[in-house]
């Protein structure tokens, strides 16, 4: 734990030396605690055997010249003892208990116990085992409880008047100053310590040393490295040799930073540049470019790419990409091609008068809008691009990215299978449509958006049985926006749910009004988007408004465009077959435009067939109309659906339609959209 604190707060190359003279410093001080204390204990027991061995020697001398009655050679003899500084006290005691002979004059005749106690104070309270050594004479040589004296307590046998044996026991007492001894050793001691230290310290910084030369310059090499790499600078090379682990860590990070630079500038599905890359170069590009030079930047798009996707799987879509990606590489000769990502791409170029760019983008359309040949497929592709040109120093890859990205949807929007160049019409209506946007964010709350209904009349007849309810709006500003300009926006922002909910829910109240007046055989027909079928409670939704508003759920039709009925078919035919069970009649709109598919078609809940407009203008005139509108209403009329025609504005398009059999019309040449208050007056006419 406290290793991990160490390394947290500092780097290896500098927690390293800091553990090693940590660990350093604790053994030293170990070591001189212990080193100290057994010199203390050598100092202790060398003297504790000098002092008994001179007591014992002074023992048997001072019994002899007792015996002889000759103290003078004991006084002497005590005398060149004491001569050793660290001896306190040197006495012997007569059988009565006072000193008889004494280092020191001043106790001669005083009572040995009072002496021992001023001489060795705290050091020796309890004096009670003198008495046992009167019992048991013997010698006792021992070291203080504090180890502050040594002393050394014989008996000395006197004798007694008349004979040799026995005799009165008296004592020899020799307390040595052990306190006063270690302290003169101290320095001794400390000084050799410091030398077993020094040399320790020595040996440290030769491997301190050691790891700094080996160790620490290698990872310090590591740490400035992995420091670059962290920094962005993945042109860093490691490279330490030898076969060590920080040699084994070098090549790793080699080889993770090589993975590094291809994962980062590389596409992993495709291996041209990606977004990081391709942005990195362009702006390089740019910053560098002559003045003379025009920044060329293409936006790229696979059309119905997803569609790919849906339909054959992801593995395909992915293998798609990846031979476009080869194929584009091929044929952008000059210039930058990269994946901007999902299947967009980028290609970039700098022009310096020598390029067509539009017969080079016909010459790119044509290579690459063509069948892409897979496995067991084969999958004809178109592409669609936006193109931002730019002079001199004045490009800014944002900018060329975004003004791209416009054309690029502009292309989409008119058909697809092109390129657009960016100029300064697309930038108006850009603006524009950017504008209704905003605008349209709180069009709904602020009630900008209506309602008118056009007719739709039987063929033979010629009377009112179905209107088609449309969707209009008239903005803040006073200003009545087309259809065409501001449903695409409500698709594309979501809002055409909340729109689409609004606008059955004014249907419902409407014919609620018109059955309140006694037109009662009226349907509504309203436009649905495929955001709203693909709402989990879509049905419950327009079956609570219905309960709500109406309670007729018979004169409500639904219509839903044959495009729209082809992007999710599974979904779209059950919702629709949830819709008619609760009597909610289905038209599909603009038939002949899309790409249905007739087992799917057979499979829907259609009660009517809506004739795109663009069969209906040219006829009678135009035979290639008149065999496919021919065609579409005998088609219809085998699967048992009423066929509507669209758009009819001329008498001659009506009676080529009563011909054919059509069951309805509707256009200008009956009736063009109303409000619906003047169209209640066309209704109540034919009461």
């Amino acid at each position: 734990m406290f290793l991990e604190r160490v390394f947290v707060l500092f780097p290896i190359r500098i927690a390293f030396p800091l553990v090693l003279f940590l660990v350093f410093l604790v053994v030293s001080l170990f070591e001189g605690y212990f080193e100290k204390k057994h010199a203390y204990r050598q100092i202790e027991q060398d003297h504790k055997k000098r002092v008994c061995n001179l007591a014992g020697r002074l023992q048997e001398l001072s019994e002899y010249f007792i015996n002889k009655k000759d103290v003078s050679f004991i006084e002497r003899r005590i005398a060149d003892i004491s001569a050793d500084q660290f001896f306190d006290e040197i006495f012997i005691s007569d059988p009565e208990g006072k000193i008889l002979v004494s280092s020191k004059k001043k106790f001669r005749g005083e009572e040995f116990r009072s002496v021992i106690k001023k001489v060795i104070g705290k050091s020796l309270n309890d004096l009670s085992f003198i008495d046992h050594l009167r019992k048991k004479p013997k010698m006792r040589c021992f070291i203080s409880p504090d180890r502050n004296k040594i002393i050394a307590i014989s008996p000395v046998l006197f004798p007694k008047e008349k004979k040799i044996r026995p005799s009165n026991i008296g004592f020899l007492f020799m307390i040595y100053d052990l306190k006063g001894m270690k302290e003169e050793h101290r320095k001794d001691i400390i000084s050799q310590l410091l030398s077993e230290s020094g040399v320790m310290l020595i040996l440290l910084g030769i491997i301190y040393l050691f790891f700094s030369k080996l160790i620490g310059e290698r990872i310090e090499r590591l740490f400035n490295s992995v420091q670059e790499i962290s920094r962005g600078n993945l042109d860093v090379n490691v490279r330490l040799y030898g076969n060590d682990e920080f040699a084994v860590i070098a090549r790793v990070i080699d080889n993770l930073v090589k993975r590094l630079k291809r994962f980062i500038r590389y596409d992993y599905l495709t291996g041209i540049f990606n977004r990081f890359a391709l942005e990195n170069q362009i702006k390089e590009m740019l910053k560098n470019s002559p003045e003379d030079a025009k920044n060329i930047l293409i936006f790229m798009d696979i059309d119905n790419f997803k569609e790919i996707n849906d339909t054959f799987g992801h593995n395909v879509g992915d293998l798609v990409l990846r031979i476009f990606a080869k194929r584009l590489k091929n044929t952008v000769k000059e210039g930058i091609v990269g994946r901007l990502g999902g299947d967009e791409f980028l290609i970039f170029i700098q022009d310096r008068g020598r390029l067509d760019i539009n017969s080079l983008l016909d010459k790119w359309m044509r290579v690459l809008s063509s069948s892409y040949k897979l496995k067991n497929n084969i999958i004809d592709i178109s592409v669609t691009a936006g193109v931002s040109i730019h002079e001199g120093k004045r490009g800014d890859f944002y900018k060329l990215l975004k003004e791209s990205d416009i054309a690029l949807y502009y292309g989409k929007k008119q058909g697809k299978n092109m390129f657009i160049i960016f100029n300064d019409q697309i930038k108006i209506k850009e603006e524009k449509r950017i504008k209704l946007t905003n605008l349209m964010k709180h069009a709904l709350e602020k009630k900008e958006f209506y309602l008118v209904y056009q007719p739709i009349y039987d063929i033979n007849t010629e009377k009112i049985v179905s209107v088609e309810a449309l969707l209009r709006w008239k903005n803040a500003e006073g200003e009545h926006i087309p259809p065409s300009d501001f449903i695409p926006i409500l698709e594309e922002t979501g809002l055409i749910k909340e729109v689409g909910r609004w606008v059955i829910e004014e249907v419902c109240k409407q014919l609620k009004r018109w059955n309140s007046l006694g037109i009662k055989d009226i349907t509504i027909s309203v436009n649905i988007d495929i955001q709203q079928i693909l709402e989990e409670n879509f049905v419950k939704t327009v079956e609570s408004i219905i309960s709500k508003e109406c309670k007729t759920f018979s004169s409500l039709k639904f219509e839903i465009t044959e495009s729209e009925a082809m992007k999710f078919p599974e979904t779209v035919i059950q919702t629709l077959k949830n819709l008619n069970s609760i009597g909610i009649e289905i038209s599909i709109d603009d038939f002949g435009t899309g790409y249905s598919s007739l087992s799917y078609l057979k499979t829907m809940p259609v009660a009517y067939i809506k004739i795109d407009r663009s069969f209906i203008k040219d006829l009678p005139e135009d035979k290639d109309d008149r065999i496919l509108t021919k065609a579409i209403v005998e088609l219809s009329k085998n699967f048992g659906y009423k066929v509507i025609a669209e758009g009819v504005e001329t008498e001659e398009q009506l009676i080529y339609l009563k011909e054919i059999k059509c069951d309805m019309v509707q256009g200008f040449y009956f009736c063009r959209p109303l409000p619906a208050d003047e169209l209640e007056g066309l209704l109540k006419n034919q009461l």
